[in-house]
């Protein structure tokens, strides 16, 4: 198969995945989420030739659904390709960047991986600090996550420091 074919073939995949698995999960769609996350998880993560946005925001869809239905494994293997995609297209200070490795804190935070969350979390915080300042939402938001990181990693006095400023 042609470099051409190939990447055609991993387009129509990323399409059929992308129209399958509903835009937005709630108690009316859960079930359709879920009865289709097993036919989309693998063909997304098996896709390495072609990084495109749409590939990357249906990973983030599938993603955080597996996240929010305690699916954390899988979760986090596509976050991270998501991380990875919007970071060498959009760049590592980007807000959907950012939003992903959030998003992928999350769960690891979820996974009782509590290093791991906190660095990612540790550094979320200080771009949004930069890029949107102190006092947005999304910075606070990125200030409580990392403060509910440390108190997961028993560090009561960080988190409870925190916690006041937010």
């Amino acid at each position: 198969m042609s470099k051409e074919e190939l990447s055609t073939l991993c387009n129509a995949i990323v399409d059929i995945c992308d129209e399958s698995f509903p835009k937005m999960w709630n108690n009316e769609t859960r079930h359709l989420c879920r009865a289709y996350f097993g036919q989309v998880l693998m063909p997304l993560l098996s896709i390495k030739s072609v990084q495109t946005v749409q590939l990357a925001d249906i990973m983030a869809r599938v993603g955080d659904f597996l996240r929010n239905d305690g699916k954390y494994d899988d979760s986090a293997k596509l976050l991270w390709e998501v991380v990875k995609s919007r970071g060498a297209d959009r760049g590592a200070d980007n807000l959907d960047t950012l939003t992903s490795m959030n998003n992928l804190a999350l769960t690891y935070r979820q996974q009782g991986k509590f290093t791991e969350a906190a660095k990612m979390d540790e550094g979320v915080w200080a771009k949004r600090k930069v890029i949107l300042g102190d006092d947005h939402p999304y910075t606070l938001t990125s200030m409580h996550n990392l403060a509910e990181t440390y108190q997961q990693q028993g560090k009561f006095t960080e988190a409870a420091k925190m916690r006041e400023e937010v």
